[in-house]
């Protein structure tokens, strides 16, 4: 293989930059799915503490219907809060 071949010069760093981005776009990522777990925990405190008459179901009901999550999403969320630390 000639890795003086300046397509394959080129070709490298165009990797190298996709790369470092998506490395950058996973991070935020990771940042924004621990923000949702801690707002999703701030929000199960309200509901969980009479905000709706059926708590356990109202929980559900809150994250699927009202922030368009999955619920086992929203679980995952939540394992992933700044808060279980």
């Amino acid at each position: 293989m000639n890795t003086q071949d300046p397509k394959l010069a080129q070709l490298a760093k165009r990797i190298r930059t996709e790369h470092e981005a998506a490395e950058g776009f996973t991070k935020k990522s990771v940042e924004r799915a621990v923000k949702c777990g801690d707002l999703l925990l701030e929000a199960r405190k309200l509901v969980l503490h009479g905000n709706y008459k059926e708590k356990d179901a109202g929980w559900t009901k809150y994250v699927e219907e009202t922030c368009g999550i999955k619920y086992r999403t929203a679980q995952r969320y939540s394992n992933t809060s700044g808060q279980n630390d």
